[in-house]
């Protein structure tokens, strides 16, 4: 799945411009939640994958959401309750300053876009992202990680792990050498310039190395894709960093618990 990443937002025009292509001009309430969608708010984020089985959205004079729920299959039942009270939490967190009188003339938005972006044999990974624009230069844009594993919910990366503070040194370690070589060269070198801001973006802790989801290939586990949300390790400019981390790097340190999905691809 290609990350979000919200274009400048200096000025009302282009807030509509925005709103017309994320909202179809949604002017009035939509109806209530329709299965599937041709065409969908969300498509603007990631419009290479599946559409969504459900979107939930609404619009008034000071402000428009949408949130796009994934069609799920057999993970439904265990993961559909999960994504809901989360996007449910962040909808009520909007509406509590967006649906309050105000002077400014932009309309307040919210997207929330969840997506599968890895399954295979006994787990699943959802990626919901998007943004919140509540005035000022630019939305910000937001991040959260859903995994499946055998029945097991992960939603925070050192769950995987025997021990998560030795897992975090081994993926800050992996983290810094993807980032080192893209600062000696090419197009975006120029974003990791700032080693200290490089360095404290990627120090082994917890609120660092929050947001992961499984990759895959032929239904087999092939690693961890981690997520850097803008300003963690680069200015807003340089958008969602990410960077994978194989199975091979990652088996020795995982519980036992979480093992099976990658034990084809731990070797290699």
């Amino acid at each position: 799945m290609r990350a979000f990443r919200l274009t400048h937002h200096p000025a009302p025009t282009l807030a509509l411009s925005l709103s017309a292509l994320l909202f179809g001009g949604c002017t009035t309430p939509a109806p209530p939640p329709v299965k599937s969608a041709r065409h969908s708010p969300c498509d603007a984020l990631a419009p290479a994958t599946p559409a969504p089985a459900i979107i939930d959205r609404h619009s008034t004079p000071l402000y428009r959401y949408a949130i796009c729920y994934p069609a799920l299959g057999t993970a439904g039942p265990a993961l559909d309750p999960v994504l809901h009270v989360w996007a449910k939490r962040q909808l009520a967190a909007f509406l509590s300053t967006a649906s309050q009188p105000r002077p400014q003339p932009w309309v307040y938005e919210l997207l929330i876009d969840m997506r599968i972006v890895a399954k295979g044999d006994g787990f699943v990974s959802v990626l919901a992202s998007g943004y919140r624009f509540t005035g000022g230069a630019h939305g910000m844009p937001f991040l959260a990680s859903f995994n499946l594993i055998d029945g097991h919910l992960v939603t925070q990366p050192g769950q995987l792990f025997a021990n998560a503070a030795q897992a975090r040194a081994v993926l800050s370690t992996q983290a810094r050498s993807v980032f080192a070589k893209r600062a000696a060269g090419g197009d975006t070198a120029w974003c990791f310039k700032d080693k200290k801001w490089l360095r404290a973006g990627t120090a082994p802790t917890p609120q660092n190395y929050a947001i992961a989801t499984l990759t895959a290939r032929d239904g087999q586990a092939t690693g961890l894709r981690l997520y850097f949300p803008p300003y963690q390790v680069a200015p807003y400019a340089c958008g969602t960093q990410t960077v994978d981390v194989p199975a091979r790097v990652l088996y020795p340190l995982l519980a036992a618990a979480d093992r099976a999905p990658f034990t084809a691809r731990q070797s290699r």
